[in-house]
């Protein structure tokens, strides 16, 4: 292409984009190549090593790893090329440095009437054509996250930004805006690729250098130097009378569609923030994917399947219920001690068996967390269908998964519905005693508080009041529905009633009560009933019919109330949500324990 001359300056041209559709099929043809004759053997190379085994690599598991590490492998070529040729475009003009230049020169130019050089908008079509076919290939080829709205959101309005500002002669300060997002998404795939082929040293690092370059470069700088020179630097230059209306136009779209860029980056920082404190709490360890926290992220496309114990453990489903039948036929509460358990699992670390370890001279469990002591039981229960199938199907099923299948068990067993338990969950090597303080709900937590949590892990409103439904079976104890019973003004003779078993001076805390008293051992919609008529036990139950707030929770608890079948449907639909909410480090470094309680030595 020596024939070109890259310094030519000429105006933005809609006939410009004649080459848009090249670029547009030029992404996806180069990736094709790239995915079938390198990223798949540097996967496999660098994920299982050289003496890498056939079933790990065909494995659910393994394909998704490999899958996942190629697609960060090509952002990663891409946002590396981008970088570069962006700094090669700016870096010796005279608006790199300083802001003012995007609206004046060279010579007596002023925006909007800027030639710009085709270098610059060879750029343009370049970072355009990604973006156009990035839309086609988050819808039709990559693997769908949690935060898959927003990143469509972030390409479309990209796109958008990319056409708009080269339409309206805002080029300049275009090349430095993709520079500047360019350099931190390097790092953050380095950091992803690193941690699919298991270099926790050199993802974490990435991290770091990615989290530094989001600060500095789309927080600080974005905001303060290139927003402000777009907001009032270019009306210093702007000819008023020349360009009234058009000017004004170019402007207010402009600046608007930026901003909309700045909240996604707050979105995203929130996001990257909460990563970071988990990296810190897991001593340096990143999770699967910084821009798909929380865990709930994992929840949309774990790598579980229902036939996962087919062939290595084909009889565990009817070992678990055979040991769950006898454990409710013994002790109707028994059902719920473990959907509790099931629940308390899954908001910690996700449903990776985490619950259930003991302390010891190494690890501190989560047994003993606020919302855990004298409230978790039935551990015991889990450990005999541990220990039945190990004499069966000996280092094969994990904990996790036992306790996922025996709370599905424990629901059909008292009347409940039938959802498919997909499995292939490893066991964690580590507990968070701090998650469990943070992440559980409490029963006198207000509506806001409830839903946010449920938000953290990737669940819904709507799955929110279908999973507090549990509460139509087991017992509350006295400490956790004292304060309902003394201090709300609204509440029912029933619960007026339990006075006598709850008194308001201290002492006995651990006297109980049933959350649905109509029918307290079966399944049914009679809980939600009861929260119409302001009988819930539960301060945090009540709230959602009750609370000032409740403009959506109080339509579904109506609904439920009418409805026992939709309330089952939803119920089966969200404990398959909240039971995919997976561990990805358990993944990588879990274990199937020998014994539920411990870790294996």
């Amino acid at each position: 292409m020596q024939f070109l001359d890259w310094e030519q300056e000429s105006f933005p041209r809609y006939g410009d984009f004649a080459v848009l559709p090249f670029f547009a099929l030029f992404f996806p043809s180069v990736r094709f190549f790239l995915d079938r004759f390198i990223f798949e053997k540097l996967a496999r190379r660098l994920i299982f090593g050289k003496g890498q085994l056939k079933e790990d690599v065909e494995s659910a598991d393994g394909r998704k790893r490999i899958r996942k590490f190629k697609e960060s492998a090509w952002k990663c070529i891409y946002y590396l090329s981008a970088e570069v040729l962006a700094l090669s475009v700016t870096y010796d003009e005279p608006w790199f440095t300083s802001t003012r230049n995007f609206w004046v020169g060279p010579g007596n130019q002023t925006w909007p009437d800027q030639k710009i050089k085709l270098k610059l908008k060879w750029l343009y079509m370049y970072a355009a054509g990604f973006y156009t076919y990035s839309i086609f290939a988050l819808i039709f080829w990559e693997t769908r996250r949690s935060d898959f709205g927003v990143s469509m959101s972030h390409h479309v309005a990209t796109l958008i930004l990319i056409v708009l500002s080269y339409i309206f002669r805002f080029a300049r300060v275009g090349s430095v805006v993709l520079a500047l997002h360019d350099a931190s998404d390097v790092f953050l795939e380095v950091g992803k690729m690193s941690k699919y082929s298991g270099a926790e040293g050199i993802a974490s690092v990435s991290f770091v250098l990615f989290v530094l370059s989001w600060i500095i470069l789309r927080l600080i700088y974005y905001p303060f130097w290139i927003l402000w020179s777009t907001s009032y630097e270019v009306i210093l230059a702007l000819d008023t009378e020349k360009h009234h209306w058009d000017g004004s136009i170019y402007y207010y779209v402009f600046n608007t569609l930026l901003f909309c860029l700045l909240v996604l980056h707050i979105y995203w920082w929130v996001l990257i923030y909460r990563m970071l404190v988990r990296q810190i709490q897991a001593r340096g360890k990143v999770s699967d994917d910084v821009r798909s926290v929380p865990v709930g992220s994992l929840a949309s496309d774990p790598p579980l399947t229902l036939d996962y114990y087919s062939s290595s453990c084909p009889t565990v489903l009817e070992i678990v219920r055979k040991e769950m039948e006898c454990a409710v036929l013994s002790d109707p509460r028994n059902a719920a001690l473990v959907v509790r358990l099931h629940f308390h699992d899954c908001f910690v670390q996700g449903c990776d068996g985490s619950v259930l370890l003991d302390d010891t001279f190494t690890l501190k469990g989560e047994k003993t967390a606020s919302p855990n002591v004298n409230s978790l039981i039935g551990f015991e229960i889990i450990d005999r269908i541990k220990n039945y199938l190990e004499s069966e199907c000996p280092g094969i099923v994990s904990c996790a998964d036992i306790l996922t299948i025996a709370a599905r068990d424990a629901v059909i067993l008292v009347g409940g519905p039938y959802w498919d338990v997909p499995l292939g969950r490893k066991d964690s090597k580590t507990a968070s005693f701090e998650l469990a303080n943070e992440n559980i709900p409490t029963a006198n937590e207000d509506l806001r508080g409830i839903i946010s949590k449920f938000l953290y892990q990737g669940l819904s409103i709507t799955d929110t009041v279908a999973l507090a439904g549990a509460h139509t079976i087991g017992m509350a104890r006295c400490e956790n529905f004292r304060a309902r019973i003394y201090e709300d003004l609204g509440g029912s003779s029933h619960l007026s009633g339990l006075k006598s078993t709850c008194p308001a001076a201290e002492g006995g805390d651990d006297n109980i009560a049933p959350m649905d008293y109509v029918s307290p051992n079966v399944f049914d919609n009679s809980f939600y009933s009861l929260l119409l008529k302001n009988e819930g036990l539960l301060n945090s139950d009540q709230e959602m019919y009750s609370s000032v707030l409740a403009v959506q929770t109080k339509g579904l608890v109506r609904k439920y109330a009418e409805d026992s079948v939709a309330f089952f449907q939803q119920f089966s639909d969200s404990m398959v949500k909240m039971g995919n909410i997976t561990n990805s480090d358990s993944f990588v470094n879990g274990q199937v324990r020998k014994n539920c309680r411990f870790i294996n030595t």
